[in-house]
């Protein structure tokens, strides 16, 4: 998996444990209720909600509120024809797929997020628009998300933060070893990799604050055989996946940080997460 640089530091320099840097910039969007203008190294995602507003006949609900969620991406249409357009078609399809997948999982931490039965008979709007997808999209997506519906005074019954990491194998024979806040590059290392460094899983998992009681409110686990076909790759231990979404949850307390401290940048020491 080759991810890292001279040394044994990931290419962009960061330690294994390490977030990337992080900006917030709320109430970017006069015309929505809340936004937010989120960037987790190039990762970049703007979220924005309007609601709660009354909802249509079609799609009212009187015991609990609904939600409109809906992903697009800023890019630029291909010039090239023949096999480049083909190619160029394909990758927009996939794109197309992980959007509607990330829409679905967006619904999923809405609806335990948000006290759906204090406002019935209505309907938020969430509109995500992904500047720039390199990597960790659905735990940017989530993050930015978040930021939006607190901007906007949505009712929530906690606040949650989402991390993403991928499993490696171990080199100690004890735990699993970790990229945490994967790039691009990496998460395609994993997809590919068909070596016995390849990646073991990727990984979104979305916890509570733990102020409020904390615990996992949502995850999403991807195996590389997922990734690609006919790859002879293992799966994963409960042990080892209780140890990843441990990891996870460290992490996310440092993005809880993040939050409270709204668009001031931590120091980079106190971005790495210890094992």
């Amino acid at each position: 998996m080759a991810t890292k640089g001279p040394g044994g530091a990931r290419k962009d320099g960061r330690a294994a444990t390490q977030l990337r840097p992080k900006e917030l910039r709320t109430s970017t969007l006069t015309q929505f209720d809340g936004s937010a203008w989120y960037t987790q190294g190039a990762s970049t995602v703007v979220a924005a909600v309007n609601g709660p507003m009354a909802a249509k006949a079609d799609q009212e609900d009187f015991r609990r509120c609904v939600f409109e969620v809906a992903v697009a991406r800023v890019s630029s249409a291909p010039a090239a024809g023949g096999a480049s357009r083909s190619l160029v078609n394909l990758s927009r399809q996939e794109r197309e797929d992980e959007d509607s997948e990330l829409e679905q999982y967006l619904q999923q931490c809405l609806k335990l997020l948000v006290l759906v039965e204090e406002m019935p008979r209505c309907v938020i709007q969430v509109t995500m628009n992904i500047i720039k997808d390199d990597g960790a999209l659905f735990a940017v997506a989530v993050n930015a998300m978040m930021c939006a519906l607190l901007d906007a005074g949505i009712a929530c019954r906690t606040t949650i933060a989402a991390v993403s990491l991928i499993a490696l194998p171990s080199t100690t024979g004890k735990n699993l070893g970790i990229l945490l806040d994967p790039t691009s590059e990496e998460e395609a290392s994993l997809s590919s990799s068909d070596d016995a460094a390849g990646g073991i899983a990727q990984s979104t998992f979305v916890f509570a604050l733990p102020q409020s009681g904390g615990g996992l409110v949502a995850s999403k686990v991807v195996l590389p055989q997922q990734l690609r076909a006919g790859s002879a790759v293992r799966g994963m231990t409960l042990k080892e996946l209780a140890y990843l979404e441990a990891v996870g949850e460290r992490a996310a307390k440092v993005m809880f940080e993040f939050f409270r401290n709204c668009s001031a940048p931590l120091p980079e020491e106190e971005t790495e997460v210890s094992l």
